[in-house]
């Protein structure tokens, strides 16, 4: 037998198989406006013994860029049912940014001496924020438990998620004695930082439907990402200076969604909108490197044109809220 028959008997075969599990399949289409709220925050430290001093000095510097923002998106879905009855679905989706926070970047500065019992914060700005965001998706779903108003899910996805800042505007203060502090707001309207960062986002978890009539049900769901990559990129315009990140960690997230299906006159539920949020919490460690690509103001007496840090300890971290409503219809 040649070998372009036996493909095609084996392809036969395979669709063959994969009818005999599953009925014919069914495709919506949806779109959907969300109001995030939340952070994402990298936190930096490195230590350095000071002979003068005799003590380990630890420098600290935190980040916090807000997520407060308008994103639309779209998402398409395909749903069907195993020839057993159990339900399962297939969704692809993506999210733009409408607008820009309403919240400010913060960064903070602490000086950590803990020989001499120290730890105090001695720098502090806020600045505007623009922001592009993109978010896109895949997720799936298999129905474990199917009752008439309940059913049990298992599910599974993943999430790509890019934030892109542009900071502007420096307000804050700086000192170590609060009748000696410096105070400042300067350079408004001018472009101080630029700030990317993405994670990677690969979960698994569970969900619940109940159906409390024929036109309305509740979607509730959890997952763990036991392994979220993150990274970033911070151009630190007045300094000269880029740091970049590599982390991993985890994520946790959960969210519900409450459906209403609209009849039509036929009694078809093509229609359906929806309200919902979710919650999604990300933790992960690595390291930071730093890099001069420009003399650096604020040692006006080195020249730091090409000089690096290796190595500092990171921490990239995410809190995010969604408040969202949907509006879906099945073909």
């Amino acid at each position: 037998m040649r070998a372009p028959a036996v493909k095609t008997i084996c392809l036969l075969t395979a669709l063959q198989f994969a009818g005999s599990l599953t009925s014919a399949a069914e495709v919506g289409f949806e779109v959907t406006t969300q109001r995030m709220s939340g952070h994402t925050t990298y936190r930096i430290d490195a230590t350095q013994f000071i002979p003068e001093i005799g003590a380990d000095v630890r420098q600290e510097s935190e980040l916090e860029f807000p997520l407060d923002a308008f994103l639309v998106g779209g998402s398409l879905k395909v749903t069907g049912k195993l020839k057993r009855g159990a339900g399962w679905s297939l969704s692809l989706g993506v999210a733009r940014s409408v607008t820009d926070p309403s919240g400010y970047m913060k960064d903070s500065d602490w000086i950590v001496i803990p020989q001499f019992g120290l730890d105090q914060k001695f720098s502090y700005t806020e600045s505007d924020a623009g922001l592009e965001a993109l978010l896109i998706w895949a997720e799936g779903c298999l129905e474990i438990v199917r009752r008439p108003k309940f059913s049990v899910e298992l599910l599974g996805g993943y999430e790509y998620q890019d934030f892109s800042f542009e900071i502007s505007g420096l307000r804050g203060w700086q000192g170590f004695e609060p009748d000696e502090l410096v105070r400042f707001d300067t350079l408004q309207g001018v472009n101080v930082l630029d700030y990317d960062v993405t994670y990677h986002t690969l979960y698994g978890g569970m969900g619940a439907r109940f159906r409390f009539c024929p036109r309305v049900d509740l979607k509730v769901k959890s997952a763990i990402a036991p392994n979220v990559n993150a990274s970033d990129h911070d151009d630190h315009l007045l300094r000269f200076k880029t740091a970049d990140s590599e982390c991993s960690g985890w994520a946790l997230r959960t969210g519900a969604d409450l459906q209403w299906i609209i009849f039509g006159s036929s009694g078809e539920s093509n229609w359906s909108f929806g309200f919902g949020f979710g919650y999604t919490k990300i933790s992960t460690k690595g390291q930071q490197n730093q890099t001069w690509y420009g003399d650096d103001p604020a040692s006006p007496d080195i020249d730091d044109t090409g000089a690096s840090l290796m190595g500092i300890n990171d921490k990239i971290t995410s809190d995010q809220v969604a408040i969202r409503a949907r509006i879906a219809y099945e073909f």
